[in-house]
C-alpha cells in the first residue's frame, strides 16, 4: 500500500509541475501567435498528454488493482514517473517565472515576450 501511495504521490507532483509547463507555453503561444516557435507547440501537445495518462494510472492506483511488481517498477528512483518528474522539471526551469512577467505591468505582451525570450537565451548554454 505504501509503494501505492508512493506512485499517486509521485504522479501527482508530475501532473502539477506538467500544468506550469502548459501553462507557460499557452502563454507564449497566444502572445506570439504565427512568430511561436513549432517547438513551444510540439511541448506543449506532448505535455499535455502526459497529464490524462498519470492521472489514469493514479485513478487505477486507488482502485488497488496494482501489482506489487508494477508498484515497484513505476515507484523506483529511475523508473518511468521519475523520469517524467526529472523531464518536467528540467522544462519548467527553461520558462521564466510569472513574476518576471507580473512585474511589468505598463509594458505590452510583445515587450514583455521579448524580455522572457532574452532570460530564456541568456539560460541557454
Amino acid at each position: 500500500m505504501a509503494e501505492a501511495l508512493g506512485v499517486v504521490a509521485s504522479a501527482i507532483a508530475v501532473i502539477q509541475i506538467s500544468k506550469e509547463v502548459i501553462i507557460a507555453c499557452k502563454f507564449y503561444i497566444e502572445a506570439l501567435r504565427s512568430d511561436a516557435p513549432t517547438s513551444l507547440r510540439t511541448i506543449l501537445i506532448e505535455v499535455s498528454t502526459l497529464k490524462p495518462v498519470l492521472e489514469n494510472l493514479e485513478f487505477i492506483s486507488k482502485c488497488e488493482t496494482f501489482t506489487a511488481t508494477l508498484q515497484n517498477r513505476l515507484a523506483a528512483s529511475d523508473g518511468p514517473i521519475e523520469g517524467c518528474r526529472a523531464a518536467m522539471t528540467a522544462l519548467v526551469k527553461l520558462f521564466p517565472k510569472r513574476s518576471l512577467q507580473s512585474r511589468q505591468k505598463n509594458t505590452s505582451k510583445r515587450q514583455k515576450l521579448e524580455a522572457a525570450f532574452a532570460t530564456l537565451a541568456d539560460q541557454s548554454p
